[in-house]
């Protein structure tokens, strides 16, 4: 069974974190994030991302939104996609973006999001997200 609009969000916002693990981008980096989902179907959806550091790092990855995960103590809204990354700055890049994560809704209207990116700049950069999610339409 295919995660529809009532099991996951058509539209979020979030305000984060990301804590860089590796690179010399904003993704690599730790950096404040503002986070977005825009479901364009019942499985797929547009995730752009604002990294903000020294430098500004625009994430535009498409994301498949797979079944979500019940446990006894939470659900867990899985997503991998690719897209591009977009680094402003003294460096400025367009490169590949690979993405993967989980949506963690805390209430009708809030959520937790968290995610791993891997970015392919000069450099191979990798940063995870954490971050609060409001949502417009609920879990």
């Amino acid at each position: 069974m295919a995660a529809g609009p009532a099991s996951t969000p058509q539209l979020h916002w979030a305000l984060g974190a990301n804590l860089g693990i590796g690179g010399d981008s904003a993704l690599g980096n730790t950096s404040f994030a503002i986070l977005s989902k825009f479901a364009l179907g019942r499985t797929l959806s547009i995730r752009p991302g604002l990294l903000i550091e020294d430098d500004v790092e625009v994430l535009l990855p498409v994301t498949f939104d797979l079944e979500p995960i019940r446990t006894g103590y939470a659900t867990l809204a899985p997503y991998v996609g690719a897209g591009l990354a977009f680094s402003f700055g003294d460096d400025s890049e367009v490169d590949l973006l690979v993405t993967g994560g989980f949506d963690i809704p805390v209430t009708s209207s809030l959520a937790l999001t968290t995610g791993i990116n891997f970015g392919l700049f000069d450099s191979f950069d990798v940063g995870a997200t954490l971050g609060l999610v409001y949502t417009f339409s609920p879990y």
